[in-house]
Order: structure tokens, then C-alpha cells, then sequence
């Protein structure tokens, strides 16, 4: 699961959560981010991962628990700070009302998870980032902290989330070819430098078999039905309520994209187009021009990662409806429908985003007995196996598993591991119902009848032994061998 949300995507942010966590477990326990083990190749990317680290430092503290409670109270006062200030720098500082009105769109128009992820931090990098620029190119404070502050955030930028810098990278060229400014120019070759070297001297191994699969992909980019059915009809899978949180994401969409779009026409309709409103009319251009070049890599997420970039111009064109009293009644009732909208869909999900107390204390148990193995369950990166230790542990999906000659086996190729750890709760076949294939690509008719496969197997199977069992969950340790996958 991603940390950013959208249309049609109502998936869960459990697994990435605790999965982010124990990326930043492993940077505090080794004071390093090698990524060479292959369930750490997002440490290509270590910026969100060195903040948590940082944290559990400074509070000698490293309790998921603890940890992603403190990333709760950090990030949204500083998600919606940030939003505030994007607003005060491009709708100005005098009209404080339409400011908190554009921060109250981007905040309840927003699925971005409250949590250091290096998705959600390259994204308030981003916010930062647009938010100097306004003050500089439009308020023309050319203050040399400005700058500084400015050129800091994009040489880190790269480090942090690959994605936000291409986005950043072609607002800047938006930016620079509609409005000439040196900042803009300057910025721009700041950042697309520093990507290319970050690529070049850390990340090349990763696109050494990740940049054929974009290049096969890329057609994607012409193919809008593609992207709609990947990033929407997809979607609409799995039980009636998760189905309904779907839809109620792409209502919920929907109506801030209509907002949006109507503030807009207002705009276009005034006698006169402002110096502020083609700044982010530009910022929109450029977040559009780079949903094209990343269609390739990332298809089913394309639609809701680029609603997730254009929200700070939808809130910002979005206040243009308080102009006219019947506007500003419209956006005001749509706005109040927006709250439980925002509620339903980002929580609409705790069947799966839950994670118990018993889960919990299962979880510390297997990291407290085990030091590494083979990890089998219905939903992989859930707490075990990547809270601690995560690369000592190495998943293997439901789907991959063979009960051949009254053993359970696995795919050559995996580590050279003895033990085999096999992760079940009484819900697992309800999640699978719930979530339905194509919400997960790990989830299919086939996982579906593995699933019982393997439960029927380990109850009567000599290999495996129960090692954990609460209400909550079922742990079995044991052994596998191999089986030739080709």
C-alpha cells in the first residue's frame, strides 16, 4: 500500500506504516542505509527513513507504537501548517478568510497518511518548496534565507522521494518558461543535478532492472482507458463496504475536482487574470506534464497520485468560488458534505488498517524468539516480520506456495533460510472477501484456495509447530524446501 491515496484506491496504510517503520528500525539499530538486501531496496530513498531513525534517537524510544504516535502529533499540525502557508503565500497575507478557507480545502480534499513516509515527506517537501518560490517570485522577498532555504530543500529532495522530485523538476521548467525568473531557471538546475547524481552513484543498481519495466509500460501514457481502468474500474472490487468506500473516494474526488474546475471558470471570467493566478495555473501545468513521464512506473496509482499533487491549486482556485454569494453557499454545503467523506474514506478501511493490542504483543513475541526465515501469511508486510529485523526476513506469498509429497514449498531463488514461519488470523479469509482481487495483486482466486490449502496442511502437517496463539493471531514455526518455479 502507498502513504497517498485517490480515486478509487481506498487501500489501507497498516502495512506501509509498520513496513516504513522498519526501514528507520534498521537505520537506528546499524547508523547506515545500505539497501543491497532486496527487502530494503526503498533505503535507495532514505530520507523518511533517517527522520524516524533520528526520532527514535532523540527519545531512546524504538516502539512502533511509540513511534508512529509521535509521527501522528508531528505531521498534522505540520500538513496543515504547510498547506496554510502555500495558501497565505499565493492568495496573499491581507485576505487572512480566504487563506483558512483554501487550507480547509486542501486539508479535508487530501488521502495523504500523517506519517513519515518518504511519499508523504517528499510531499510537504514539495508544499515547502512551492511555498518559497511564491514568496519569492511573486512577493519578490529575495532574502538570501530564503534561498538558502529554498536550495537546501531541493538538494535533499532527490534523497527523499524520486517521484516529488520529477514533479518538482517540470513545475520548475513551468515555471521558468512562463515566467523567465532566475530563481525558477536556478532551481530547477539545483534539482534535476541533484537527482541525476542521487540516481546515478546510489539508486543505479535499483534501475538497472526497474528501467526496462518502465520502458515497456510507457505506452500507458497515451492510453487513458488504461489508466482509468487501472487506477478506477479496478478498484471497484471486493466486498459491498469496501465497494462503498471506493465509491465514496471517487464522489468524494469528484467534488473537490468540481470545485476546483469551477473556481477556475470564475478566474477565467474576471476582467482580469492576476500575476498569482497564472503562477499556479503554471504550478498545475508542470504537475500534469510530469503525470505523463511517470505514467510508465506507476498506471493504477497515476490518477490518484496526480489528484494528490494538483489538491494544493484545487484549494487554491477553489476559494475563487467565495466571489459571488450563490458560489460561496455551494462550495460552503459541499464543503460540509466533504467532512464525512474525508472521515469514510480515510478510516473506511479498519477491517484491514487495524492492528489489535493482541496482534501487537503476537507480534513482539515472534520478533523476541525468531532472528530470521521465511515469512508466510494472507497479507504480507503487515507488523511481523518488518517491525524489526527486516532483513532477516524474507516474504513468501500465499500464492507461491506448493503443498507437494505432504510438504509445503516455496520458489527457488529465495535465501538459504531453514525456517519457516507461517502468520494466520481468524479474518484472513474475510479481509480476502472484503479487499477482493485487484485491490491487492497478491489476492486471486488462486491465493484464496492456497489460503485454505496451507491452513489445512499446517493443522494436520508434522512440520510445523504452534509457537504463538492469541485471538488475534496463529503462529507457526517450521520447515520448507524448494521447488523448481520454472
Amino acid at each position: 500500500m502507498l502513504a497517498i491515496g485517490g480515486i478509487g484506491a481506498a487501500q489501507t496504510g497498516a502495512q506501509a506504516l509498520y513496513s516504513e517503520f522498519g526501514l528507520g528500525e534498521f537505520v537506528f539499530r546499524t547508523g547506515h542505509f545500505d539497501p543491497a538486501p532486496p527487502e530494503l531496496w526503498r533505503l535507495n530513498w532514505p530520507g523518511a527513513m533517517v527522520l524516524n531513525a533520528v526520532i527514535m534517537l532523540l527519545f531512546d524510544n524504538n516502539d512502533a507504537s511509540f513511534v508512529l504516535t509521535i509521527n501522528l502529533i508531528i505531521w498534522i499540525p505540520l500538513m496543515t501548517l504547510l498547506g496554510y502557508l502555500f495558501m497565505r503565500s499565493t492568495i496573499g497575507k491581507d485576505n487572512v478568510n480566504h487563506c483558512m478557507a483554501g487550507t480547509w480545502i486542501f486539508f479535508i480534499a487530501n488521502w495523504v497518511l500523517y506519517y513519515i513516509m518518504p511519499s508523504v515527506l517528499g510531499y510537504l517537501l514539495l508544499l515547502t518548496i512551492l511555498g518559497l518560490l511564491a514568496i519569492l517570485v511573486l512577493q519578490r522577498r529575495n532574502s538570501f534565507a530564503h534561498r538558502l532555504n529554498l536550495v537546501l530543500l531541493l538538494l535533499v529532495l532527490p534523497a527523499i522521494h524520486l517521484l516529488t522530485a520529477i514533479v518538482t523538476s517540470t513545475v520548475l521548467l513551468a515555471l521558468y518558461i512562463t515566467r523567465r525568473t532566475t530563481i525558477s531557471g536556478l532551481a530547477m538546475t539545483i534539482l534535476v543535478t541533484s537527482t541525476l547524481i542521487w540516481t546515478y552513484y546510489i539508486t543505479n543498481e535499483f534501475f538497472e532492472w526497474r528501467l526496462p519495466v518502465f520502458m515497456e509500460q510507457i505506452e500507458a501514457a497515451f492510453r487513458l482507458d488504461i489508466l482509468w481502468n487501472l487506477g478506477v474500474t479496478e478498484r471497484m472490487v471486493g466486498s459491498e463496504a469496501h465497494h462503498t468506500v471506493n465509491q465514496l473516494r471517487v464522489v468524494s474526488s469528484v467534488i473537490f475536482i468540481f470545485i476546483g474546475l469551477a473556481g477556475s471558470m470564475i478566474m477565467l471570467k474576471g476582467k482580469k487574470i492576476t500575476i498569482n493566478d497564472k503562477f499556479v495555473v503554471t504550478i498545475a501545468i508542470g504537475i500534469l506534464v510530469a503525470s505523463f513521464i511517470i505514467s510508465g512506473s506507476y498506471k493504477w496509482e497515476l490518477i490518484q497520485r496526480t489528484y494528490i499533487f494538483m489538491v494544493p491549486a484545487i484549494a487554491y482556485f477553489g476559494v475563487k468560488l467565495l466571489k459571488y454569494k450563490i458560489t460561496a453557499i455551494v462550495l460552503t454545503i459541499l464543503l460540509i458534505v466533504g467532512i464525512p467523506l474525508h472521515f469514510v474514506t480515510q478510516y473506511g478501511n479498519a477491517l484491514v488498517d487495524n492492528v489489535s493490542p493482541a496482534e501487537s504483543r503476537g507480534t513482539y513475541f515472534f520478533h523476541e524468539h525468531t532472528t530470521q526465515g521465511f515469512l508466510t501469511g494472507a497479507i504480507v508486510h503487515f507488523p511481523i516480520g518488518t517491525m524489526v529485523h527486516r532483513e532477516s526476513y524474507y516474504w513468501v506469498f500465499i500464492e507461491q506456495i506448493r503443498l507437494e509429497d505432504n510438504m509445503l514449498k516455496h520458489p527457488i531463488g529465495a535465501p538459504d533460510y531453514t525456517n519457516h514461519y507461517v502468520y494466520l488470523r481468524p479474518d484472513d479469509q474475510a479481509i480476502y472477501e472484503f479487499l477482493g482481487a485487484g485491490e491487492d495483486e497478491h489476492i486471486n482466486d488462486y491465493s484464496k484456495y492456497m489460503l485454505g490449502e496451507v491452513i489445512q496442511h499446517i493443522d494436520s502437517s508434522t512440520n510445523f509447530n504452534l509457537i504463538c496463539i492469541n485471538p488475534e493471531l496463529s503462529l507457526y514455526s517450521g520447515r520448507s524446501t524448494l521447488y523448481d518455479s520454472n
